[in-house]
C-alpha cells in the first residue's frame, strides 16, 4: 500500500515538472518569436534593426534555444528506455534550458528596471 501512494506521489511530481517546463518553454519560444518577428519587421520596413544589423536577431535566435530545449524536453518521454538524448537525461535537458531561460528573464527583468 505504500509503495503505491508513493509511486502515485512521483507520478504528480513528474506531472508537475513537465506542466512547469512546458509553460517556462512555450513562453519563452512564443515570446522569441514575436521578437524576432518584430525584428525582422522592423529591419525590412526601416531597412535596419533597433540595434543597427542582424545581431539583435541572432542574439534573439540563440536565447530562443533554452525555451526550445525546454520545451521539447517537456513532451518527450521520461520513463525507460527512451529517456536520454545523447546520453542526457531529458529532465536534465529540460532543467537547463528551464534554468537558462528564467535566468534570461531575470535579465531582462533588472535591465528593463535599470531604465
Amino acid at each position: 500500500m505504500v509503495e503505491v501512494g508513493r509511486s502515485r506521489g512521483i507520478w504528480w511530481g513528474r506531472a508537475l515538472a513537465r506542466a512547469l517546463f512546458l509553460l517556462i518553454g512555450g513562453c519563452h519560444c512564443l515570446i522569441a518569436v514575436v521578437i524576432g518577428v518584430s525584428l525582422l519587421a522592423s529591419i525590412f520596413i526601416d531597412g535596419e534593426a533597433p540595434g543597427g544589423s542582424f545581431g539583435l536577431v541572432l542574439l534573439d535566435l540563440v536565447l530562443a534555444g533554452p525555451g526550445v530545449l525546454a520545451l521539447i524536453s517537456a513532451l518527450q518521454a521520461w520513463d525507460p528506455p527512451d529517456d536520454r538524448w545523447n546520453g542526457i537525461r531529458w529532465y536534465v535537458l529540460a532543467l537547463v534550458g528551464s534554468g537558462l531561460t528564467l535566468c534570461t528573464w531575470a535579465v531582462v527583468a533588472m535591465l528593463l528596471w535599470a531604465v
